[in-house]
């Protein structure tokens, strides 16, 4: 990922907290303070990413034109915000299945070892980009 990052001209900024959308919020504010050349704000939860489009309105700042916002998940109110927000689908549903199947011994034991013998199980899941209003062009420098 860094590779690819590098090559569009990109860096990669990580802030460390809950995925919640109050730590977001407070997120987004530090990043913005410590960063303020920022293009876009990507929260692991799209709650995270809800608080961070709340501190940009609060602050008066425009999303996508100012900054672009994107979470993971695609929970139910993403397309109801204004702008609605970009998110990451992940099969949630198919993810607690395979959960409470590993969990209830249904899983197998398909793959690897981790560094201290346990095994690890893989599963490859699909995952879908949801573009909507709350991410658009990195603006000009």
């Amino acid at each position: 990922m860094k590779e690819a990052l590098d090559d569009a001209g990109a860096r990669l900024i990580v802030h460390h907290g809950p995925s919640n959308r109050d730590e977001g919020y407070r997120a987004a504010g530090e990043l913005l303070r410590e960063h303020p050349e920022l293009t876009a704000l990507l929260g692991t939860a799209d709650q995270m990413a809800m608080g961070a489009l709340a501190y940009l309105r609060d602050q008066g700042r425009s999303v996508p034109e100012d900054v672009s916002v994107a979470g993971f998940n695609d929970i139910a109110v993403a397309r109801e915000l204004s702008p609605s927000l970009t998110t990451v689908r992940l099969p949630l549903r198919e993810m607690g299945k395979i959960a409470l199947d590993l969990a209830l011994g249904r899983g197998g034991t398909r793959g690897a070892a981790d560094a201290d013998g346990t095994a690890m199980i893989e599963r490859h899941l699909g995952v879908e980009l949801v573009v909507r209003q709350s991410t658009g062009p990195v603006r000009a420098r």
